[in-house]
């Protein structure tokens, strides 16, 4: 994807506010599409499940701005957060830029509902470290990542899952279900239901405080 593409881009940014070690600011993806909400359905989850405040994070597996939150800023926020039980973090899909958007969140939603949560965390980690090989290794890619996995992943029906798109519905209900709430790009947070546009961590500490 272009960075300069203004079709792929918000002007907005969203300040994470001081996440590790210092302030970061990642722009994002920007989607076209409209619709209204739609049946919700079990995410995956990190951190509290039975937390007071809810997370929920909306990505698509091709937006670099994605990829950037998961490998330089998640971490941060899971230790700040997650591990001491603060919020429940749930990932929600957000795919729109391409067909790989849509593969990759096809097979991550296989290996969350035949492995669990934590399957499906190191899978998705996976994918997003990977995300340069999209383009020219899928559908295969996504067999070939669960067969690489410390998990007795199904490879075959995960690889199956990205070309055959069977959780399709499930991912039209996210993107509904963001839409209905302001999500208009990726990644995009959205806090006890409220869309966050400024700094993260500062509310989320007004509400864990």
């Amino acid at each position: 994807m272009n960075d300069n593409d203004d079709s792929r881009t918000v002007s907005r940014r969203l300040f994470l506010g001081a996440v590790g070690a210092g302030t970061v600011a990642l722009a994002g993806c920007a989607s076209g599409s409209g619709g209204d909400p739609q049946v919700d359905h079990e995410a995956p989850v990190r951190g509290d499940p039975n937390a007071d405040v809810t997370l929920e994070v909306y990505e698509d597996f091709s937006c670099p701005h994605c990829r950037t939150f998961n490998m330089q800023d998640l971490p941060a926020l899971a230790q700040q957060y997650l591990e001491p039980g603060q919020i429940r973090y749930e990932h929600r899909d957000f795919p729109f830029l391409d067909d790989q958007s849509w593969q990759a969140a096809n097979a991550a939603r296989e290996v969350y509902l035949e492995h669990g949560d934590e399957a499906f965390w190191e899978y998705k980690s996976t994918v997003f470290a990977r995300q340069g090989d999209l383009g020219t290794g899928a559908p295969e890619i996504f067999g070939e990542i669960a067969s690489e996995l410390e998990f007795d992943l199904d490879a075959e029906a995960i690889q199956s899952a990205a070309t055959d798109r069977p959780h399709d519905s499930i991912l039209e209900d996210d993107k509904s279900r963001g839409e209905s709430q302001g999500v208009s790009g990726t990644p995009s947070f959205v806090l006890d239901g409220e869309l966050v546009e400024d700094d993260l961590t500062a509310e989320i500490d007004a509400r864990i405080n």
